[in-house]
């Protein structure tokens, strides 16, 4: 986790000189801040770094704190304001807990009342981390006026781990260890993950909020997407990893405004590689035509 010490150094890093540090203005947010946010008898808890409009969304993947974008802020904060936070159910997060099960319409909503309460005032440059692109792609066709541009970093899509499953071997009282491991992991990540998020219905979420005209998207894919995650033998991963392409093409039509970089590394492709993914993000930022400003 980010120790309290580690996040004010970086709140500090990043905001302009004399501002404090504190829960979130009542105003316009320009200023760095980390706040607990009240979203109607629920709080919300959200880190904003650096200054700028349009600000830059993390939605991270499933079971993961908003932390895990810290190498994405360290990289971001100085050229445009950058926004995470802990969504409601994830493990050891530092929002309050939510009734379960989850979509990824909940997940929108949860976001767009926090922004607005924090006065972090659109427009959004979204970025969805594996299961946070459906949670990107639904808030961006539930408030089209609000998001300006959308990126999709190894995105998860609609029926990718089910198919993944049908893809396995049939079950065998002998199945090797690592089979049966990746059989146990895509079945939990389906019917009882760590967040109680319904993917089935976030799945069916996405497929009617996704034709976004043409909003510019770009989709940062993996050499070796499934290399961290599911390890497994050589031919069983090569047949997994054949579908898990073959699912994130789904994406490819999403918009008019469309293109996509493969990045060498693993599923968590901004761990890996964080200077790649980022320069990508604010080169991608830059040329869709909407100009960055300075709001300090």
């Amino acid at each position: 986790m980010i120790f309290p010490g580690v996040v004010r150094l970086l709140l500090a890093a990043c905001a302009a000189p004399g501002l404090p540090l504190g829960p979130a203005p009542t105003s316009t947010v320009s200023a760095p801040f980390e706040a607990h946010i009240d979203i109607g008898g629920r709080g919300l808890h959200l880190w904003s770094y650096g200054a700028g409009s349009p600000t830059l969304i993390y939605e991270s993947w499933l079971g993961a704190r908003g932390e895990t974008a810290l190498p994405l802020i360290i990289r971001t904060g100085a050229s445009m304001r950058t926004c995470v936070y802990d969504r409601a159910n994830v493990p050891g997060g530092m929002s309050d807990p939510a009734p379960a099960p989850r979509t990824s319409v909940d997940i929108a909503n949860d976001l767009r009342a926090a922004l607005r309460q924090a006065r972090i005032e659109p427009p959004y440059a979204l970025v969805g981390d594996s299961f946070g692109a459906m949670n990107a792609i639904v808030f961006a066709g539930q408030y089209p006026g609000d998001v300006v541009a959308l990126a999709l970093v190894e995105p998860l899509a609609p029926d990718a781990l089910a198919a993944m499953l049908r893809a396995l071997p049939d079950p065998a009282p002998d199945e090797p260890a690592d089979i049966e491991r990746v059989r146990r992991r895509l079945t939990s990540l389906l019917t009882s993950n760590s967040e109680a998020i319904d993917i089935p219905a976030s799945e069916r979420q996405v497929l009617r909020a996704a034709r976004l005209a043409d909003l510019p998207v770009i989709i940062v894919t993996a050499n070796s997407p499934l290399r961290d995650w599911l390890p497994c033998d050589e031919s069983t991963t090569a047949a997994l990893e054949k579908v898990w392409r073959g699912q994130q093409r789904f994406y490819d039509g999403l918009s008019a405004n469309t293109r996509a970089i493969r990045v060498d590394a693993g599923h968590d492709i901004l761990g890996d590689d964080a200077d790649t993914v980022s320069a990508a993000l604010l080169d991608w930022v830059a040329n869709t035509g909407v100009r960055v400003v300075d709001t300090r």
